[in-house]
């Protein structure tokens, strides 16, 4: 397994990690675009990298020694305002220098909650160095906020024992980030011609027999093998490495989740092949703050449907450089 060594920024596109020293893209499992390689520059990234391995800034707590976080903690009571906006600012800088083209999307504002939550998730599961929690950044911005509890990703965290207790944290980073590697290449044909797919989800709704009533009138199983079917067919390879348990599971939560939000069949098929995309909740995600509206049930769902199609459009081309 390739293993990962430091994240880096060469413009461009978000293209990942310095593999063993040889640098080779790593391709978001969001980004449709081409990836732009230049040589990496390791003076431009070493004011970021100086003293990765340093604790996250610590403070006396009340016994006077010095408070280190731990699982479950907020970070908030363990360290002093102006050390834990300075970490927070630091995590922001290392996002904008590896991921230029997300981070492109989001506001100054949305790019800072969005590292103080990572690094709050990050410590939940006891990363507690820079280092560890920078290489979490890279899992959570091409798997999605929730990956942990993402159905797709099920199976691949299995094989490398994410949720088994590790002292050496830094290894199990290295097994995540380099299964993500390999499944990324692996999966990069399910990432490409998005205009071709979208052109087929439109003809497929258009056909006689996959009209609004009909698909209200659709029994539970048989929305679930229609779920099924447009996700082997948009997404071949992913489809093809899920096991039939995951992939049922899979198609069952996310129209669950859209059903919760008061969708209709359709448009909950279209939230299915979106939870792909983005990730488990995507709605719910810092990494995704213009999906928020989705939440609002003030608004009717036909009309959240159709805004989050138009704003997804507008996110791809941004990422692209369009």
């Amino acid at each position: 397994m390739i293993k990962p060594v430091s994240p880096v920024y060469w413009g461009g596109a978000d293209v990942g990690v310095i593999m063993d020293g040889a640098a080779r893209p790593l391709l978001p499992l969001f980004y449709l675009g081409p990836v732009v390689q230049k040589p990496a520059d390791e003076s431009e990234m070493q004011d970021i990298f100086d003293h990765m391995d340093w604790p996250l800034p610590e403070r006396a707590n009340k016994s006077g020694l010095p408070a280190f976080i731990r699982p479950g903690e907020m970070l908030e009571d363990l360290f002093a305002d102006d050390q834990l906006v300075l970490f927070q600012k630091r995590t922001a800088l290392f996002m904008r220098r590896s991921f230029p083209a997300y981070t492109g999307t989001l506001t100054a504002n949305e790019l800072e909650k969005l590292a103080l939550k990572v690094q709050k998730r990050a410590a939940l599961k006891g990363f507690i160095t820079e280092k560890q929690i920078w290489h979490y950044v890279i899992a959570v911005v091409y798997c999605g906020f929730f990956f942990e509890q993402d159905m797709q990703y099920a199976d691949m965290l299995s094989l490398i024992g994410w949720h088994e207790t590790y002292s050496d944290k830094m290894l199990l980073l290295d097994r995540l980030l380099g299964i993500i590697d390999e499944y990324a290449v692996e999966c990069e044909k399910d990432f490409t011609d998005f205009d071709k797919k979208l052109r087929y989800i439109a003809e497929f709704y258009a056909g006689p027999h996959f009209g609004n009533s009909v698909l209200e009138n659709m029994s539970l199983p048989e929305r679930l093998a229609l779920g099924e079917k447009i996700l082997e067919t948009i997404f071949p390879v992913r489809a093809g490495l899920w096991t039939a348990q995951t992939r049922h599971k899979l198609v069952s939560m996310s129209l669950d989740y859209a059903r919760n939000l008061g969708f209709s069949v359709k448009d909950s098929l279209f939230y299915l092949l979106a939870n792909i995309y983005f990730g488990r909740a995507f709605e719910q995600s810092p990494l995704y703050p213009w999906a928020y509206f989705l939440q609002n049930r003030t608004i009717p769902a036909a009309d959240r449907a159709r805004h989050f199609i138009s704003l997804a459009q507008k996110h791809f081309a941004r990422l692209a450089g369009g």
